[in-house]
C-alpha cells in the first residue's frame, strides 16, 4: 500500500514538473531579455519589462503574460498558445509564424505589429488596436475581433471564416485573397 501511494506521489510530482517552466531559462529571460528556444511554459511574468527582448522560437504555452511590456520583441516562431497577454504593450513585436491558438490578447497593444503567417485560432483580441499591423496569411478562424481597431491593417490572404468582427471595422483593413467571417473570399484591395 505505502509502495502505490509513494508511486504515485513519484509519478504526480515528475508529470508538474514536465508541465513547468525551467527555472534556468526564465532566469536568463529575466537578466538578459534574450531566451531564445527557452521553455517558459506556465511562466508567471505578469507585468514584466520585456521591451526587445528575443524570445524566438521558445515555449511560452499557458503563461501569464498580462500587462508585460513587449514593445519592439522578437518572438518568430514562439507557442504562446493559451496564453494570457490581456492588456499587454506588444507595439511593433515581431509574432512572424508565432502560435496564439486560443491565447487572451484583450485590449492589448499590437500597433504596427507583425503577425505574418501567425495562428490565432479561436484567441481572443476584443478591443485590442492592430492599427497597421501585418496579418499576412494569418489564421483567425473563430478569433473575436471585436471593437478591434483595424486601421491599416494588412490581412491579405488570411483567413476569417467565423471570426467575430464588425465589417464596418474590417472595412478600413487590407483585404485581398482573404477569406471572409462568412466564409467567402474578398480581393477588395487586389492590384
Amino acid at each position: 500500500m505505502k509502495r502505490s501511494i509513494l508511486l504515485s506521489l513519484v509519478i504526480s510530482v515528475g508529470a508538474l514538473q514536465a508541465l513547468a517552466f525551467k527555472q534556468a531559462d526564465l532566469d536568463k529571460l529575466l537578466r538578459t531579455k534574450i531566451c531564445q528556444k527557452c521553455d517558459l511554459q506556465k511562466a508567471q511574468l505578469k507585468g514584466a519589462n520585456l521591451e526587445r527582448a528575443n524570445l524566438e522560437y521558445s515555449d511560452l504555452k499557458g503563461a501569464n503574460l498580462e500587462y508585460v511590456n513587449l514593445k519592439y520583441a522578437k518572438a518568430n516562431h514562439t507557442n504562446f498558445e493559451g496564453t494570457k497577454l490581456d492588456g499587454a504593450n506588444l507595439k511593433g513585436i515581431s509574432l512572424l509564424g508565432a502560435n496564439l491558438e486560443a491565447a487572451n490578447l484583450q485590449n492589448t497593444n499590437l500597433q504596427g505589429a507583425n503577425l505574418n503567417s501567425a495562428n490565432l485560432r479561436y484567441t481572443n483580441l476584443r478591443g485590442t488596436d492592430l492599427t497597421y499591423s501585418m496579418l499576412k496569411d494569418a489564421y483567425l478562424e473563430d478569433s473575436n475581433l471585436k471593437e478591434t481597431l483595424l486601421q491599416g491593417a494588412d490581412f491579405r490572404g488570411a483567413y476569417l471564416e467565423g471570426a467575430l468582427v464588425n465589417s464596418e471595422e474590417l472595412g478600413s483593413a487590407k483585404l485581398c485573397d482573404t477569406v471572409m467571417p462568412d466564409g467567402s473570399e474578398t480581393k477588395k484591395d487586389c492590384y
